[in-house]
């Protein structure tokens, strides 16, 4: 199983994507950030727990790139996927 993590300032947003992750059972979420993070803070949050998959909401676009653009110079993590809030109703679907 990957090791991933959430970072999405709409809680109730990323507690669905986590549930559903878990449900798959591909991806272990090990932690999940309810705001995007500084540098700084992130530089610091993905040598703490290795993450081999990030999850990163798009609600504002500005704010996630940073997380982005870090993780991909800094991580052996890649970004792996977008969420925003217009996207529950396809989560929904997804999940039967």
């Amino acid at each position: 199983m990957l090791r991933g993590i959430i970072i999405c300032p709409d809680v109730d947003l990323g507690e669905r994507l986590e549930a559903l992750l878990n449900e798959m059972g591909i991806v272990g979420v090990i932690r999940t950030l309810d705001r995007y993070p500084n540098a700084l803070e992130l530089v610091r949050f993905l040598r703490a727990h290795a993450p081999q998959v990030i999850f990163v909401s798009t609600e504002s676009t500005s704010k996630a790139r940073a997380p982005v653009g870090k993780a991909a110079k800094t991580s052996a993590a890649k970004p792996a996927s977008a969420a925003k809030s217009s996207a529950k109703k396809s989560a929904a679907k997804a999940r039967g």
